[in-house]
């Protein structure tokens, strides 16, 4: 199951941390949308991302993610519609 919230924090363009089990579809957006994913206990590591994003930060100023071209179909607008057409469907079929 993926939240429908990641969606939202994909499409903000801001960089995600995700402590998530590899295997995890919600672990596998997070990828595609250019996030970084950690696995779930392993606070040295996510520390570890943490510094390291800090350090960019300093020397660069603040990372900004570019949003995925497939994240359009799976907003909460786009997902209305579909849903929308879905029902209205059905409601010329009776």
């Amino acid at each position: 199951m993926v939240p429908g919230k990641l969606y939202e924090y994909l499409d903000t363009g801001r960089p995600i941390l995700a402590l998530l089990a590899s295997g995890d579809e919600a672990a596998e957006l997070v990828r595609r949308g250019a996030g970084w994913v950690g696995e779930p206990g392993r606070v040295d590591v996510l520390a570890a991302e943490i510094a390291a994003r800090l350090a960019r930060w300093r020397a660069s100023g603040r990372e900004r993610s570019a949003r995925p071209d497939w994240l359009q179909s799976h907003t909460r607008g786009a997902l209305a519609q579909k849903l929308a057409a879905a029902l209205d469907a059905l409601v010329e079929r009776r």
